[in-house]
């Protein structure tokens, strides 16, 4: 799953949205130098099964949508993630992912 921030979308509001639906803290964001990955405009938040990921990326349009911003999340195959900047945090994932 991936969140494709734009410039609109207040910082506060993609921190919050990677802390609430993607469980990352003020320590995991920080250290992966949250400028940096901005500058793809793509974040990588994670692989989860197929419906765990389809249900995550409802949530986000949801809430972006409710709060009237205009941050995106997608969902792509595992083959479409190969060679994308991702978090360290991957494993985290993962392991969210598989319940435990």
């Amino acid at each position: 799953v991936f969140v494709l921030y734009e410039n609109s979308t207040p910082k506060e509001f993609l921190i919050f949205t990677l802390k609430t639906h993607f469980g990352f803290t003020d320590e995991e964001i920080e250290e992966e130098n949250l400028d940096n990955l901005l500058k793809d405009k793509e974040i990588f938040c994670g692989i989860f099964t197929r419906e765990i990921a389809e249900s995550k990326v409802m949530e986000v349009i949801e809430c972006t949508r409710s709060n009237k911003f205009s941050l995106k999340c997608i969902m792509r195959r595992g083959k479409e993630y190969a060679g994308k900047k991702s978090w360290s945090i991957i494993t985290k994932s993962i392991r969210n992912s598989n319940g435990f």
